[in-house]
């Protein structure tokens, strides 16, 4: 298993052929994927490709995925992701969080995989801006970035297309100041650095 970065819940880890068998068991759940912006089923093959590509895209450090694995199991629980990469500017978008049970969400795992997430892009990667878009009618998820300490920025109107109606996408972010403002410095000499 390749070194993860870790928090009190979770640690996030570059994901492994051998998580398709999880994340197929739980990808084509419309209920989780409703969220995303391409709700389409997906085949075993594509989902091992999907983690492929993922795993390209993180040597080629353009987009970094990991996987969310539950300290006290080892288990995958989700995975989470920062893409769209700017290193000039110092952006970059986490354009996946996904929790794939639903038994598991509400825990702390979410909460703990982004914090673990920003001070890996703002402390290891020197990003400056972190980003996402989230639907305007998941309410639920706006709180949940508010509380962390994502701010709204804007919107995008009408953008998105779910169910037969158009909605729009809120803009949130949260920038290194704001991180360093909340929660200080995560990372620490004695946290496993990603190889």
């Amino acid at each position: 298993m390749i070194s993860m970065y870790q928090g009190e819940l979770i640690r996030l880890r570059r994901l492994e052929i051998e998580d398709a068998d999880v994340i197929f068991e739980q990808w084509n759940n419309f209920e989780l994927r409703q969220y995303f912006p391409n709700p389409f089923p997906k085949t075993y093959k594509e989902v091992q490709e999907f983690i492929s590509s993922r795993n390209e895209g993180f040597a080629g450090r353009y987009i970094f995925t990991f996987g969310i694995e539950e300290k006290e199991t080892g288990r995958i629980v989700g995975f989470i992701d920062v893409s769209n990469i700017n290193w000039i500017s110092g952006t970059g978008m986490i354009d996946n969080l996904a929790i794939f049970d639903k038994n598991n969400r509400r825990k702390g795992y979410g909460k703990d995989a982004i914090l673990v997430l920003l001070d890996f892009t703002f402390n290891i990667l020197g990003l400056h801006n972190i980003y996402l878009f989230v639907y305007k009618f998941n309410q639920h998820a706006i709180n949940f970035y508010e509380k962390i300490g994502f701010q709204m920025v804007g919107f995008i109107r009408e953008g998105a297309y779910i169910n037969g109606q158009r909605d729009d996408i809120a803009i949130m972010d949260f920038t290194k100041n704001d991180f360093i403002q909340h929660y200080g410095v995560l990372a620490k000499g004695d946290i496993p650095r990603l190889v």
